[in-house]
């Protein structure tokens, strides 16, 4: 007997002693349960691998509107991954993504931002890629699963100051 409000839902009437019937609320099937639920679950997956695997293409196709205020030399190094000097925070983000850390730097001459782009190492100094998401590891762990904990090697830094990048460092190692 189904006395509606839940849509799959099932009542069954209970016994609960003096000759009061009790309505019990079972839930509906498992398969009933997936068919709903995976194509959201399949969906909001499918997101998630698609922003661990950003680019800059995927970014630019993400913000048009920032990429078409650019110069025609910053688009050139936005499209292939690089910044300049004078960029704005938004055309950094397009070519690098967001940082993996942010430091503020305070100075006699004033405040400085300084992103920070992080990457990692196995202990043979291999170069471990970032972006890649494992089910078996910790949730949303950057790394690959089943690895050693990865040493954290900083390989560039974006100094932003009065709202432009004033200053690049590459690590050279």
């Amino acid at each position: 007997m189904n006395r509606g409000g839940r849509a799959g839902a099932r009542f069954f009437p209970i016994g609960a002693g003096g000759g009061r019937v009790q309505p019990v609320w079972v839930p509906a099937p498992l398969p009933t349960i997936l068919k709903t639920l995976l194509p959201g679950l399949l969906l909001a997956g499918g997101l998630l691998l698609q922003s661990g695997c950003a680019t800059p293409a995927t970014r630019i196709r993400h913000q048009p509107e920032v990429f078409a205020r650019l110069t025609p030399e910053q688009q050139q190094l936005v499209q292939a991954g690089q910044i300049g000097l004078g960029f704005a925070p938004a055309p950094v983000r397009l070519a690098l993504g967001e940082p993996d850390r942010v430091w503020t730097r305070t100075e006699a001459r004033g405040v400085s931002e300084i992103w920070s782009y992080v990457t990692a190492e196995e202990d043979d100094g291999r170069f471990l890629p970032r972006g890649r998401r494992s089910f078996f590891g910790a949730p949303f762990h950057p790394w690959y699963a089943g690895d050693p904990e990865p040493r954290e090697h900083e390989y560039l830094r974006v100094v932003f100051t009065g709202g432009q990048v004033s200053a690049i460092e590459r690590a050279t190692r």
